[in-house]
């Protein structure tokens, strides 16, 4: 169980996120876990008052943002999830997410898939703003700012490999390396991507 006021902080957590993201965390954690896994944290959400069928929840409908920060800290809890498991969770759900085939069906270059970070962020999170901060395809060298979005440090975890692979699938022989430089869990202003290939 989550002590209540630690419970308490995740309710606090404003905005919503697409179900598409329920939708490839589901995928992952059958992979990983298998389907009781599902369902130990679909029954551990109840046990809050929170309903969620991840087999039921549409791709495009608005889902609290907090249910996503509860449930990934019950991963954690249950599976004894570390760093690395949501880094490569936030990998795997980048490979699956609408918004990556949205830009590359859109998009040729990596310069406008770079630009257009902020429009696509705002189609996936109603809080929180992408701020593409540099691009240096001859340095191989991107950074991006991540303002005004603070859910759990997990988090921070799993958008370091949403974006990395992001950024791969534009550099595809490169092997991209991700650094969060600045964090707000840190007592950063903001969270910041550095990366390198």
């Amino acid at each position: 169980m989550i002590p209540e006021p630690e419970f308490k902080s995740y309710i606090e957590i404003p905005g919503e996120i697409r179900g598409a993201a329920f939708q490839t965390d589901a995928e992952y954690i059958r992979t990983a876990i298998g389907s009781d896994g599902l369902r130990r944290i679909e029954s551990a959400l109840e046990s809050y008052g929170i309903q969620l069928s991840y087999d039921a929840v549409r791709a495009m409908a608005w889902v609290p943002l907090r249910t996503r920060a509860l449930s990934m800290v019950m991963m954690r809890d249950f599976f004894g999830w570390q760093d690395r498991d949501f880094h490569a969770m936030g990998d795997v759900g980048s490979k699956h997410s609408f918004i990556i085939r949205l830009l590359a069906k859109f998009f040729a270059s990596p310069r406008a898939v770079f630009n257009s970070a902020p429009v696509y962020w705002s189609k996936y999170y109603s809080v929180g703003r992408i701020n593409p901060v540099r691009f240096n395809e001859n340095d191989h060298i991107v950074t991006l700012e991540l303002i005004n979005f603070k859910v759990h440090s997990i988090y921070c975890r799993y958008l370091e490999g949403f974006f990395r692979r992001l950024v791969q699938h534009n550099f595809p022989k490169y092997d991209v390396k991700v650094e969060e430089t600045k964090c707000i869990f840190k007592g950063d202003d903001v969270h910041e991507y550095f990366f390198r290939w």
